[in-house]
């Protein structure tokens, strides 16, 4: 299991507390300049979102994920992802998708 995201800062500090806490790993896709902190236990990509597409589903299928969750914040930021959900429907993958 591990967390992608989430691009707001407030709630990308919440979700890396609970990572942190639970020991889930944590990769962040937002741009950022502050190297202090955690900066050594978060993986942070900011490509463009087709290329992030691409990677995300490149992990997904390394790690042989078939079922997963994905929790967001507003529906601007999901439309974001529309290539990721395009290869995810060919894929046949079980997705439960939650708004925070």
């Amino acid at each position: 299991m591990a967390i992608f995201g989430p691009f707001d800062e407030i709630s990308w500090m919440q979700m890396q507390s609970i990572c942190e806490h639970f020991q889930i790993p944590h990769i962040e896709a937002r741009q950022t300049f502050d190297f202090d902190g955690f900066h050594n236990l978060a993986i942070n990509l900011h490509p463009q979102t087709t290329v992030f597409s691409s990677a995300l589903m490149d992990v997904i299928d390394n790690w042989g994920w078939k079922h997963f969750a994905i929790v967001y914040e507003n529906s601007e930021n999901i439309v974001h992802f529309k290539d990721f959900f395009k290869s995810a429907n060919i894929k046949n993958y079980d997705i439960s998708m939650y708004q925070l």
